[in-house]
């Protein structure tokens, strides 16, 4: 329930007769409330509303109302903000250090000594008890605040004003159900914060609108707030499910439902599982009619028209259905328990609350009566379609069929994939769903998710040691290694293939996973505005995700954060542009919901060098096979100026191969490969590995120079070795160039350093965007550099 206060303004009446700038003590708010108003230097203004500053208008809304009450010795007093219903107090007692707060009790605040001044009847000083020789002071050239400084300067001299006495009246469809009078009606105040009837109110509207000098008297208008429609009768009921004791749940998932039995029998609680395969008949549902000041009579269906719930007039004894005339009318109370949504029933004037119990001799909780308003006092209304609503949303908000995903796409329904069922499905729970949905209605939608869950227990998920892409179920982008920062994930729809968008599962414990990619872990979730890094085998900032799903739509939560409901994967296109952060998963497609992707291949692109294309690889996965080129490992020679090349069929992971073919793309199939036989003198990294002048004379690596291709030496010009690429590391080799010997045939190459190395980094036309094949002769954009290919 939102509760909804209004700002009430009232006035105060200037300062008359004897009682004039006097003060009388007292615990009661409603009596012996005081304007304090300064009469030095700010004369006639009075104390702010937020007690910090001064206002010379006389309405409540800019100014405080006090009342002074004893303190714990002859002149000490403790004062208290009608206005904000805290106690004034101060911290500290310097003349520029001293500052006036509040205080939420009496037990924290602090006492004030308030004196005459000398000579004066009517002229106080107000000072920290611990200070007395300075006080409260008007502080005109700091923008009017309340300050303190030394008594006696001309500044620091207080009234105290009697406030007028306003007759509040509140309201509920025209009728006055309650009326304050001679009281306050104050700014964030209203008869909702003192308990039922009134916490189950919101202020609607006040008259007069606005506070006017020498207004008395204001009808505060008063709307239901409920945790329930109320019915205008049983022939036109809004009929519910009524749970009880609903802090069992949690420990068994079990409701107690009332269930009406027979007339003038005990009204039973067995408990049920409720779900959408719960049948509910008419003994379940319950009406309310009535209205929250004069009470509710509570009806149940199956008993009908002529009963309705009579508690017993003593003690905690039964709670019947009966046909007898005096209906009780139960009113509404706030529970004393943290069960979200929660009320009380009782009549006015008992002592004891509507409780569910299990009596001796009884083989299952009926209605009783309990002195407190606890979890077993504590009612829950649900509306008839609850629980197969709730079985139902999901499928509804989150169901993706798998025609409509990239091939592959695991979690699929069988029953969601056939035919029009899905299309069905939505329709159903948007009638089950309406205003006004009837219980056919509902059946209907309960029948179809019947079988839907009877086909999700053959609905695959995410396997250990299986490799798969995350594809976005909002951006439709698929999650990789962002280019630019080995350390960070982002989100790219052209990566359906590439190397660095296959995602990987390793057990963890209690049912969790470590996802990894390009062979490192993600980590855990940092906040929402920063990229969740990609961790060492040895590191300590690793996650560990549990996965769950609807279907083919998934989510990945990292069980190692602190903030429960920040910690979905999530992509950023908002603070991190697009990196991929921890974040809350919502009831609809969000960038915190995923497909899983089976990922079976990866295609590596082939540049032209003569007659034939050529690439080179380090993958973090085995590739079984190859398509559109062939394999080749190698081993140096004995002058190890050259590597014989040997052709492969599978190449095991984390081992550098070359590619040579005539397509355009080689495509690897992801699968198990033995161990190469001999040596292999090719290495790489999974990770763009950055060169400077230091280190670029440490590595050879694949490109052609002088049209030759090789091994060699990269020039100034070369920033980076990319990702998932061969190299040689040049400590094994004899010069800064390997020539290839294939077969008897060697590539003929001289000692050179390479201006045009293999460089597989994204290439981007002039607009920005991703260009998979370019145009010989073309402008393009790669590494962040212009170049002609």
């Amino acid at each position: 329930m939102k509760k909804i206060t209004f700002m009430l303004a009232l006035l105060t009446a200037s300062t008359t007769g004897a009682f004039a700038g006097t003060f009388t003590t007292s615990d009661d708010a409603a009596s012996h409330v005081y304007a304090i108003k300064n009469v030095g230097a700010a004369n006639g203004n009075y104390v702010c509303i937020n007690g910090a500053g001064f206002n010379a208008t006389k309405t409540m809304s800019n100014i405080a109302f006090f009342k002074v009450e004893a303190g714990s010795a002859e002149g000490q007093y403790y004062l208290y903000s009608v206005t904000n219903n805290k106690y004034v107090s101060y911290s500290g007692t310097g003349k520029s250090a001293g500052v006036v707060v509040f205080a939420n009790d009496r037990a924290s605040a602090k006492q004030w000594k308030i004196a005459l001044e000398s000579g004066q009847a009517e002229k106080y000083d107000i000072s920290p008890v611990d200070a007395p020789n300075i006080g409260w002071n008007w502080v005109g050239g700091v923008g009017n605040q309340l300050g303190f400084w030394d008594n006696g300067d001309g500044a620091s001299s207080w009234t105290f004003d009697a406030a007028i006495n306003v007759t509040i009246n509140y309201a509920l469809n025209g009728t006055t159900v309650s009326a304050q009078k001679n009281g306050y009606a104050l700014p964030g105040y209203t008869k909702e914060t003192v308990g039922s009837p009134f916490v189950y109110t919101k202020v609607s509207s006040m008259s007069p609108e606005t506070t006017a000098e020498g207004t008395t008297e204001y009808t505060i208008n008063l709307a239901e707030s409920l945790p329930f429609v109320k019915s205008e009768n049983f022939d036109n009921a809004k009929w519910y499910l009524m749970d009880m004791h609903s802090n069992d749940y949690v420990l068994n998932g079990k409701n107690y439902m009332w269930t009406y039995v027979a007339a003038d029998q005990d009204v039973t609680l067995p408990q049920v599982v409720m779900n959408y395969e719960t049948e509910i008949t008419d003994d379940m549902l319950w009406c309310f009619v009535g209205d929250v000041f004069n009470g509710f009579k509570i009806y149940n269906k199956a008993a009908g028209s002529t009963m309705t719930l009579r508690k017993a007039e003593t003690g905690n004894k039964a709670a019947v259905m009966s046909a007898t005339d005096d209906h009780n009318q139960f009113k509404l109370y706030p529970t004393t328990t943290a069960i979200a949504n929660g009320f009380c029933f009782k009549l006015d004037g008992d002592d004891y609350y509507i409780n569910t119990q299990k009596p001796d001799g009884f083989e299952s909780k009926v209605l009783r009566g309990w002195n407190e308003a606890d979890g077993g006092s504590t009612c829950r209304v649900f509306a008839t379609n609850k629980f197969v609503a709730d079985a139902a949303r999901p499928y509804n908000n989150l169901y993706v069929k798998a025609s409509e995903l990239p091939a592959g796409a695991i979690g699929t329904n069988s029953y969601l994939e056939e035919g029009n069922n899905l299309e069905t499905l939505k329709s159903q729970y948007a009638a089950a769903t309406a205003e006004g949905y009837t219980t056919e209605q509902v059946k209907a939608l309960a029948e179809t998710m019947k079988k839907v869950n009877a086909a999700a227990a053959n609905e695959t998920t995410v396997e250990a040691g299986k490799y798969y892409r995350l594809y976005n179920a909002k951006d439709k982008k698929y999650l990789c290694v962002r280019a630019t920062n080995n350390a960070q994930m982002t989100t790219d729809a052209s990566m359906g293939k590439a190397v660095s968008s296959v995602v990987t599962f390793a057990d963890a414990e209690n049912g969790r996973f470590l996802m990894k990619v390009e062979g490192k872990t993600f980590g855990k979730r940092i906040r929402n505005d920063q990229a969740i890094t990609l961790e060492e085998e040895n590191s300590g900032a690793k996650g560990s995700y549990a996965v769950a799903h609807t279907g083919t739509t998934f989510t990945f939560y990292d069980y190692a954060s602190n903030v429960s409901d920040r910690s979905y994967l999530h992509c950023n296109n908002v603070w991190g542009a697009g990196n991929v952060v921890g974040w809350d998963a919502q009831g609809v497609i969000s960038p915190s919901y995923w497909h899983v992707i089976e990922a079976t291949d990866v295609e590596i692109d082939m540049t032209t060098q003569g007659d034939k294309k050529y690439a080179s690889a380090y993958l973090p996965f085995g590739v079984s096979n190859v398509a559109g080129a062939t394999a080749y490992t190698g081993a140096l020679n004995a002058e190890k100026n050259a590597i014989d090349m040997t052709a492969t069929t599978a190449v095991p992971a984390n081992t550098g191969f070359v590619l040579v073919g005539t397509a355009d793309k080689a495509t690897l199939t992801i699968g198990e490969a033995d161990a190469i036989s001999g040596t292999n003198a090719l290495t790489g990294s999974n990770f763009n590995t950055a060169l400077t002048d230091a280190t670029r004379a440490n590595y050879l690596v694949f490109g052609v120079n002088a049209g030759t291709v090789g091994f060699y030496t990269p020039s100034s010009s070369v920033p980076s070795i990319p990702a998932n690429k061969a190299y040689i590391n040049a400590s094994a080799v004899a010069g800064s160039a390997i020539a290839l010997n294939f077969g008897n045939t060697v590539t003929g190459i001289n000692a050179a350093t390479i201006n045009n190395g293999e460089n597989n980094a994204p290439i981007y036309d002039l607009s920005g965007r991703r260009v998979w094949a370019p145009v010989k002769g073309g402008l393009y954009i790669q590494n962040g550099k212009k170049l002609v290919k």
